[in-house]
């Protein structure tokens, strides 16, 4: 089979990975990513709006693109890639982002837990009805939330776990079958990197592997994107930056021994 032709686009990645000493493939079917994770429903995912199918992928999630290989600063070997979803919110018309994605492997099976900004798949002021939503959810959300260390030993149902102080909660939804498990993808360092990150980032585990993810921000029908509240017309030049950010994050991750 030939290999996916370059456009310039991803030899411009190909050369700024090469200059950071990373890795880059036109292609990252090599690691069968479709079939890597299964996530159940209560858990959030990069994948979560693709839900085409029992995995939550779809036949374009299916290949993906522009795949990099290196190593975090803390000596961590991770993957990153990219792909283009819509959002699955009414208001008005579809809005597109390229959304990051990177993860690392534990080498061990570990709980699956989600620490998921809240408002990732928008920006306040730019998308109202992602808003009205976000602001149910949470209401309703905090009526449901355990705190760690009163309730960590009730395991069940996953439910969204009362962590951090009151700035982390209203910008982040954790997400456990216990408290031991929210306390370890959300403890102290971890909030402390999420909530001081631009752009604003996510967290996941499954299987033996912790995810971390991005949104670039909507585009609309003029084709111009919102960026963490700026609006940019090269969405692009974003890519590599935006993947450097994403996997010091996951340097502060504690793995298990």
């Amino acid at each position: 089979m030939a290999k996916p032709a370059m456009n310039e686009h991803s030899r411009r990645l190909a050369n700024e990975a090469s200059r950071r000493e990373w890795q880059y493939f036109p292609s990252g079917d090599h690691l069968r990513l479709a079939r890597r994770w299964n996530w159940h429903c209560r858990f959030e995912h990069p994948f979560e709006l693709q839900a085409q199918s029992k995995l939550g992928l779809d036949r374009y999630y299916g290949r993906i693109g522009d795949l990099i290989a290196g190593v975090t600063p803390g000596g961590r070997p991770f993957w990153a890639f990219w792909y283009v979803l819509s959002d699955n919110v009414p208001h008005g018309f579809a809005s597109r982002v390229r959304r990051s994605v990177a993860f690392i492997s534990a080498g061990k099976a570990l709980p699956t837990v989600s620490v998921a900004d809240r408002n990732r798949t928008g920006r306040a002021g730019v998308n109202p009805a992602q808003e009205i939503l976000a602001n149910v959810q949470l209401s309703t959300a905090q009526k449901l939330q355990r705190r760690p260390g009163v309730d960590a030993r009730r395991i069940g149902r996953t439910s969204d776990w009362t962590v951090g102080r009151e700035e982390f909660q209203r910008r982040y939804r954790v997400r456990a079958d216990d408290g031991s498990s929210a306390q370890w993808l959300a403890g102290p360092a971890i909030q402390e990197a999420l909530l001081g990150s631009r752009p604003a980032i996510s967290l996941t585990s499954n299987g033996s592997d912790i995810l971390a993810w991005t949104d670039y921000g909507w585009t609309g029908p003029d084709g111009v994107t919102d960026f963490a509240g700026e609006r940019i017309e090269r969405v692009q030049d974003l890519d590599i930056a935006t993947i450097a950010a994403i996997v010091e994050l996951l340097d502060v991750v504690p793995l298990p021994p």
